[in-house]
């Protein structure tokens, strides 16, 4: 049965890696809408271990005062020889900015519960940099908001707009 697990597992990632090696459409999202996560991660059983999994951010949300991230998110929880792997789902992920500057964004996702295990990603830090062209007008915008403290709403939309999402339209 562990033969198995592994089987499929090594296929979802395979799948995951052919899928990320092609090449996007020019009206497709940016690749770090994609994003790769790990961090400790526990079932409610006892098992203490390793979540390796990936989030696609469809778009950044205000919830209150809190930034979320709206993701497709995947991915399992191993101790290296028992595997959980949590059924994909889309789920707000609570976003919090270490850095920002017309350089890098530096964020990290808190704590999220799948149902099947707790996955801690409090030190998986993602980190989108300049690099990409068109990248660092976006970064200033967003450090910009940050620094005069302009409020959640402007953050998200700026936000959005790094990842090429448009705010909806009023209706």
């Amino acid at each position: 049965m562990k033969t198995i697990r592994r089987k499929a597992l090594v296929g979802v990632l395979l799948g995951a890696l052919v899928v990320l090696l092609l090449p996007q459409p020019a009206w497709a999202p940016r690749t770090f809408a994609l994003i790769s996560m790990a961090g400790p991660c526990s079932t409610p059983d006892g098992l203490q271990g390793s979540y390796t999994g990936s989030a696609f951010v469809q778009r950044f949300e205000a919830k209150g005062e809190a930034l979320t991230a709206l993701a497709d998110v995947s991915g399992v929880c191993t101790d290296g020889t028992t595997f959980v792997p949590m059924r994909p789902a889309t789920m707000p992920l609570e976003v919090h900015i270490q850095t920002s500057s017309c350089d890098v964004l530096d964020f990290t996702f808190a704590p999220f519960d799948t149902g099947t295990f707790v996955a801690d990603l409090t030190n998986s830090h993602t980190i989108v940099d300049a690099t990409t062209k068109g990248v660092r007008r976006d970064l200033c915008a967003i450090k910009r908001v940050i620094a005069k403290d302009r409020g959640i709403d402007k953050l998200v939309l700026e936000l959005n707009r790094l990842i090429r999402v448009e705010a909806p339209k009023p209706t």
